[in-house]
């Protein structure tokens, strides 16, 4: 069982993550206020215009030695917010799991953004012999 099986299976059991909750919910903020457009009050900027607000990018960086708990929590909290989504409380919003150290070279997570945003899947092309 890799690590990113057993945070997966912690979602799909709906087990909790006894330890992390502070971690959880600070990912859980930035994340909310990201998907509804709003600056995360972490955030040293006071945004008063609409359109200016609507325009926020956010980012989270997420670092740690292996077996922590990163990705369990990450997956934890997007499956407490697609619950929001699917009552109404949060904008539709699409996750997309991007794990470095399963990629063999940088470029390959826009070839995995792309085929999770478009739904096609990147030709596997012979090598030129």
């Amino acid at each position: 069982l890799s690590l990113t099986d057993a945070s997966e299976e912690t979602n799909v059991l709906g087990l909790t993550l006894t330890g992390r909750e502070k971690e959880q919910d600070r990912i859980m903020k930035f994340l909310r206020s990201a998907i509804i457009g709003e600056a995360s009050s972490e955030g040293d900027k006071d945004y008063t215009d609409e359109q200016e607000q609507a325009s926020v990018k956010s980012s989270i960086f997420i670092a740690g030695p292996p077996g922590t708990g990163k990705t369990a929590c990450v997956r934890s909290v997007i499956e407490r917010l697609r619950h929001e989504q699917a009552d109404g409380s949060l904008p539709e919003f699409n996750f997309i799991s991007l794990n470095g150290m399963e990629m063999r070279h940088p470029f390959d997570a826009y070839v995995k953004f792309w085929e999770a945003l478009s739904g096609a899947k990147k030709d596997k092309r012979a090598p030129d012999v």
